[in-house]
């Protein structure tokens, strides 16, 4: 293994004549040589073993011969007195730890040359094996900025793994440096995957041996407000829900779960629930006693569901099925709550309506789709619904929230090919033609 390069340069002789050294960031101990191996992110610090060593000698800034033989205890940049741990899952010490404040969850992971090859392919993101998957601002682990669990992490995975490769690219700069976002990926085991996803306002990117650029569909995690990301004729759509701002500045957290909405603060490090927790402990329990329910047919509590920021930010809007869970039909409301969680009301009636879904929100505009797939116009100020028939799967609302773009359905049950656009206003469809094969929601990105 390569420890030292000699920086051959103008420069290459420091004061005094000595050489400048460019070390490796490695660790030598018990006989066995390590490199830290940055994409490898401890999941649990209760994974931390007994203590195997220290480190010796730090050699970066105290050895400028190029001639130096590296011996055991000696490290590039770890200090002198370094405890060094074991790892569980790693009986053989080929994977250790040192602490490290700035380090994913707190501990910095060196591997040696034959576990470093095999971590580089068994870390690799695989949708099979992944249990969880989060999203942080730049290097901060403090709170996720999207969480994602079971087939959601899955579909992220699947988003990796279709970047597209480009063996150079150069970053937009109009804006200054790209914003920088860590991803960390849980397969169950000791160790995780992580890497670096920028941002340059034109494209999202990531790097692995060659430049990877992710497809539109991520914008869905980490999109400014609004942000078009795929066009149909003239029109730009968003995702759905790509805008999950509040009017405090504060975001809704992705992370799957339908018992409360949780709002993350402007920094990342903070976080409350929209709801007291005991409520919805409360009815879980009556649910359990009076209408548990079982096999297919067993009672599931959704409190909120998909929760949309409308009315720019000033309240927010979820399926819910909490009034009507006790009942027979168990029907889903949207309801609408102000973002502090008060004022919370039903916006949109299940008993009347079915179980309409949300699709996102412009404004005071909202649309949803209901149970007979038809499209609810709805102003969360006024209350109104408009409804308009046309038997097609919802899949995005344009950026000036005038239109809504669709797939006929060719049964019941079964989308079609064909894609339609209605305008709120006027009412009118027009036929936007055959999905094509490099179709955002071919993919599944809902």
């Amino acid at each position: 293994m390569l420890l030292l390069t000699i920086a051959l340069l103008s420069g290459c002789w420091g004061i005094g004549g000595q050489a400048i050294i460019d070390w490796v960031d490695f660790l030598k101990l018990n006989g066995i040589s390590y490199s830290h191996y940055w994409n490898a992110v401890l999941m649990d610090p209760a994974k931390i073993g007994v203590k195997i060593g220290e480190v010796a000698f730090q050699v970066a800034d105290n050895v400028h011969n190029p001639g130096y033989k590296t011996k055991d205890g000696d490290a590039a940049f770890l200090a002198k007195g370094t405890d060094v741990f074991a790892v569980e899952g790693y009986s053989d010490h080929s994977v250790v730890a040192v602490k490290d404040p700035k380090a994913f969850n707190g501990y910095r992971l060196y591997a040696n040359d034959q576990k470093m090859q095999e971590l580089s392919v068994s870390l690799e993101p695989a949708e099979q094996t992944v249990k969880r998957a989060g999203i942080y601002k730049e290097y901060s682990d403090d709170k996720p900025i999207a969480e994602m669990q079971s087939g959601s992490a899955s579909f992220f995975v699947s988003l990796l793994k279709r970047s597209e490769d480009r063996e150079s690219y150069t970053p937009n700069q109009t804006n200054g440096d790209p914003k920088m976002y860590r991803f960390v990926i849980d397969t169950g085991k000791s160790i995780g995957y992580s890497n670096v996803i920028q941002d340059d306002g034109v494209s999202f990117y990531w790097q692995d041996r060659n430049v990877k650029l992710l497809p539109s569909e991520f914008a869905y995690y980490l999109a400014e407000p609004r942000r078009a990301v795929f066009k149909v004729g003239d029109i730009e759509f968003t995702l759905p829900r790509s805008n999950l701002t509040v009017a405090t500045g504060e975001q809704i957290k992705q992370d799957g779960s339908t018992n409360n909405i949780t709002v993350l603060a402007r920094d990342g490090k903070t976080e409350r629930y929209l709801f007291p927790a005991e409520a919805y402990d409360n009815l879980l329990k009556r649910v359990q006693l009076e209408n548990p329910g079982s096999g297919e047919s067993k009672t599931i509590l959704y409190w909120a569901s998909r929760p949309t920021p409308v009315n720019d930010g000033r309240a927010i809007a979820f399926e819910s099925n909490k009034n009507a869970v006790l009942s027979k039909k168990q029907a889903f409301s949207i309801h609408l709550v102000n973002a502090d969680g008060t004022g919370e009301k039903v916006l949109v009636d299940g008993a009347k309506y079915g179980y309409a879904v949300l699709l996102d929100s412009v404004g005071s505009r909202l649309v949803a789709e209901s149970e007979d797939r038809s499209v609810l116009d709805i102003d969360v100020v006024t209350g109104d619904i408009r409804k308009h028939e046309v038997n097609g799967h919802l899949d995005a609302l344009s950026k000036d929230g005038r239109y809504v773009l669709y797939r006929g359905m060719d049964s019941e049950v079964l989308v079609g090919s064909k894609l339609w656009i209605i305008n709120l206003e006027t009412g009118q469809k027009t036929a936007a033609g055959d999905v094509p094969q490099s179709y955002i929601y071919n993919k599944g990105i809902k």
